[in-house]
């Protein structure tokens, strides 16, 4: 038996009028941010809201859709156009993956599992990992750090952040803060070594960036780093996400 919503996806698409638009490979643009200061909020709320409800429906045969659906779903009461072209960015994978559906056969023992990596597009290759799940983006001596897209995914809904203090030193591998979730409070490990010369303020009043932003918006700290050999034992974007698949399959 197949479970299929094509006609429903087509609807959408002739929609939208999207009919003759490129096809894209992932439901989420690679480092896509949500915040997005200089992004006005929508004049038409509605539109917003109709195409994420309509979203919602079909991902219950569509599962390679549920983490950018549920994502865009948070932003319901004030929409901006940066969210509304996001959203569009589904309607044009969903062209190109009209014909996907759900198989159910009569002839097996097996119990239905399901399985559906669509979050790995939120590895962003210009940045540096450390296997403890912070990023690092290196610019000179520079460094902005932060956590990383898995480990919030892993976390759940983030409370607290605890900041170092600027002009405190950091150590690689060391941690230097801590974050509280619903779930857990974990520490944080500094990517490099340096001093620290700006910390994220935003976050002691909205934690939750590190959860909706934590590429953009949701950075905890600048370091003037003591040596850029820090670099060599970071990860690129590609073995990071290599590195996530083989821990969470040992979990």
């Amino acid at each position: 038996m197949y479970l299929t919503q094509t006609k429903y996806i087509i609807d959408i698409i002739k929609n939208l009028k999207l009919e003759n638009y490129t096809t894209v490979a992932t439901p989420l643009q690679v480092d896509w941010q949500a915040y997005d200061p200089n992004s006005s909020l929508m004049e038409d709320p509605s539109q917003y809201w109709r195409l994420v409800g309509r979203l919602l429906y079909l991902d219950f045969t569509r599962s390679d859709l549920t983490h950018a659906v549920h994502h865009f779903s948070e932003f319901m009461q004030q929409p901006t156009n940066n969210h509304w072209h996001a959203a569009l960015y589904i309607v044009k994978y969903l062209r190109g993956t009209t014909s996907h559906r759900l198989f159910y056969s009569n002839h097996s023992d097996l119990i239905l599992e399901a399985y559906c990596d669509a979050d790995w597009a939120r590895f962003v290759k210009e940045l540096k990992y450390a296997d403890s799940h912070e990023w690092v983006k290196i610019d000179g001596n520079s460094a902005t750090v932060g956590v990383t897209d898995h480990a919030q995914s892993h976390l759940g809904d983030v409370v607290y952040v605890e900041l170092p203090e600027v002009g405190a030193s950091v150590t690689q591998g060391a941690a230097f803060g801590a974050v509280e979730s619903v779930k857990a409070t974990s520490d944080i490990n500094s990517p490099v070594s340096g001093k620290v010369t700006e910390v994220n303020e935003e976050l002691s009043n909205s934690p939750a960036l590190m959860n909706s932003s934590p590429y953009g918006d949701g950075w905890i700290m600048k370091v003037e780093m003591s040596s850029a050999d820090d670099a060599k034992h970071l990860m690129d974007g590609d073995r990071y996400s290599k590195f996530c698949e083989e821990e969470d399959a040992n979990h």
